[in-house]
């Protein structure tokens, strides 16, 4: 999908409106931010609106069962180092041509179908269920020893001081500012958002950026000023 929207004059700044949620639970990080998107979403003036939030995926997480692993003979370490070798591959050995060597890579055909040797490890977790382990009394199956879940996968955890971070962003329509946007939807969250305990919300966005460049400028032209008056003096 491409959006294309008008910019402001003025130097490059981020979102028009950016609704930032701090705290330390994510889950209640990723309800709040979802919930003020969709007031967002129905606020007069509020247009291409996104969250943070939906920018996460799924994974399986496999747990072993370390008490069935011990008994027999195996461990985590060397479980870990199948599946890895499984999914990703061993360099076997290396192939002198020239000036190039070129790895010989040996992985397990988790994807009977496969066409390639670079979607041999698309599969299922059925089919990481059934590798077979080697022991001492005959092999057993990667199943048997683990259990598996499907878990939420935060692809990128922002941070701002020591809290995890969540946003809702939008820019602007036409014929609408930042300041309109964000007092009506300051209005609707009011009555319809209700922080979990540990969460805080913060609203800023292209005036909280605007008013940081002129505050830097500011700083930045006293600095000059003082050193020229160092320069002249001494």
């Amino acid at each position: 999908t491409i959006h294309v929207t008008e910019p402001t004059n003025g130097p490059p700044v981020g979102a028009a409106v950016v609704i930032k949620f701090l705290g330390d639970n994510l889950d209640d990080l990723e309800k709040s931010a979802e919930k003020a998107e969709e007031i967002l979403k129905n606020t007069q003036g509020a247009v291409e609106v996104t969250t943070s939030a939906k920018e996460n995926s799924a994974e399986f997480a496999i747990t072993l069962d370390k008490t069935k692993a011990t008994e027999l003979g195996l461990n985590s370490t060397l479980i870990a180092q199948t599946l890895r070798g499984a999914v990703h591959g061993i360099t076997a050995t290396k192939i002198k041509k020239q000036d190039k060597d070129i790895d010989v890579v040996v992985k397990v055909a988790l994807n009977e179908e496969y066409t390639s040797a670079h979607n041999t490890n698309e599969t299922t977790i059925e089919s990481i269920r059934g590798l077979s382990l080697p022991t001492q009394n005959g092999s057993v199956l990667l199943g048997s020893l683990i259990t598996t879940s499907l878990e939420k996968e935060n692809s990128v955890i922002r941070h701002e001081g020591r809290l995890r971070i969540t946003t809702t962003q939008s820019d602007i329509a036409p014929g609408s500012t930042a300041k309109e946007v964000v007092a009506r939807f300051k209005d609707k969250a009011e009555k319809e958002l209700s922080l979990p305990p540990g969460v805080t919300m913060k609203i800023g966005g292209e005036n909280e950026e605007v008013d940081r460049s002129f505050t830097d400028m500011f700083f930045a032209l006293v600095n000059y000023y003082l050193a020229c008056l160092n320069t002249i003096f001494f």
